[in-house]
């Protein structure tokens, strides 16, 4: 995919990978934890290898994730940060170095309108 896509390296490319329930608020209020991720890809550039621009760039990701709400209202405090460097053979033959930094986003959803049909 990396490959095909001709990704500009470095890249750092964020997702929601899922919802879990989490709890009720008072009133209709619901709070749910997003599973989000952060892909990190990197490749060999003149001066710097891609496995010391990965160190960088996820060092950095997990100094500034934990606790952080984005200034977004309903949006809780991240946490339950983590770094898992993903290497295979695909990823060899692109000369590209692969990583995730995970982590837990709490989020409280509004309820809806009364008289809104699903």
């Amino acid at each position: 995919e990396l490959k095909r896509s001709g990704l500009a390296s470095p890249a750092v490319l964020v997702s929601r990978l899922g919802v879990r329930p989490r709890d009720t608020l008072a009133g209709p209020h619901r709070r749910v934890t997003l599973a989000m991720a952060a892909f990190v890809v990197t490749r060999d550039e003149m001066g710097l290898k891609r496995d010391t621009a990965l160190s960088n760039i996820t060092a950095t990701l997990i100094q500034i994730i934990p606790d952080n709400c984005w200034g977004l209202a309903g949006v809780g405090p991240a946490e339950r940060v983590e770094e898992r460097v993903l290497i295979n053979r695909a990823a060899r033959q692109v000369t590209a170095s692969l990583a995730v930094v995970t982590w837990d986003q709490p989020v409280t959803l509004a309820a809806l309108p009364e008289g809104t049909v699903l």
